[in-house]
């Protein structure tokens, strides 16, 4: 009897053991480090699960309304980028497409809210990404929309190619590729101008000029966010804008959300 009780003592030492080295085996490999890019913060290995890339307009100074408006808008789109989803933020103000850089180009991080409760640090977590993920963002935001000052030019469509190619991936396959346009849509450069009192988008759309600046948009899902402007037609200039993304192949016909002030 005292035999068979030591037998059972040992099976469930044994027994034990082979969980404490699965729980062990299960948290090395669980925990294993994921290397990450110093600027970005994303995945090195694998990069970013999703895209969001955000173009605010500022060549025209916004009004007050407009301003908290944009200000919301953006914040909820970021709030929707998970871990490892990379947003990417440029302003569209008073300086050439070649030497405009993004303001925000970082991946999002973990809030903490999934956190393991033995191994790791809920709090640590949240203040990690408030102090290297949301607090650059929301300075980013406040420094944009408080621009005062209106641009000579408005080079929409070149600053979209420039994103496709720079801050997109070539393949998008199963990621999800957002881009948000905030804007009173007037492109102005010297390859196309709604002020020119003689546009003509149909012939412009066929000509050498679009060729060299469209994007291929295939995969990627885009939402203008028209800043309504009282000394236009802004109907019409939604509607051409429309044109303009479906010649750019977008598999999505572009979002419409118009904002007042």
């Amino acid at each position: 009897m005292r035999k068979n009780n030591k037998d059972l003592i040992g099976y469930i030492l044994i027994g034990l053991f082979l969980v404490i080295v699965a729980i062990a085996i299960f948290f090395v490999v669980t925990n294993k480090d994921i290397e990450l890019d110093k600027l970005t913060g994303c995945e090195k290995k694998a990069g970013p699960n999703n895209y969001y890339a955000i173009i605010l307009d500022n060549t025209d100074t916004l009004r007050t309304i407009q301003k908290s408006s944009v200000k919301n808008k953006i914040k909820g789109i970021v709030n929707k980028a998970g871990p490892n989803d990379k947003v990417i933020i440029y302003s569209l103000s008073n300086f050439s497409v070649e030497n405009t850089v993004p303001l925000i180009d970082k991946c999002s991080m973990r809030d903490g809210s999934d956190a393991d409760k033995f191994t790791e640090n809920e709090k640590l977590l949240r203040k990690r990404k408030d102090q290297l993920f949301d607090a650059p963002i929301e300075d980013a935001v406040n420094k944009m929309i408080a621009v005062d000052k209106d641009s000579q030019a408005s080079p929409i469509i070149e600053l979209i190619q420039k994103i496709r190619i720079q801050n997109l991936p070539d393949q998008i396959n199963n990621k999800k590729v957002e881009i948000h346009l905030f804007s009173d849509l007037l492109q102005h450069s010297e390859n196309f101008s709604f002020y020119d009192k003689n546009y003509d988008l149909k012939k412009f759309l066929k000509s050498l000029e679009f060729e060299k600046i469209k994007s291929d948009l295939s995969g990627i899902e885009v939402t203008i966010w028209q800043l309504i402007n009282s000394r236009v037609d802004n109907i019409r200039l939604r509607d051409q804008w429309k044109e303009i993304f479906i010649k750019m192949k977008t598999n999505f016909r572009p979002n419409i959300e118009p904002i007042s002030g």
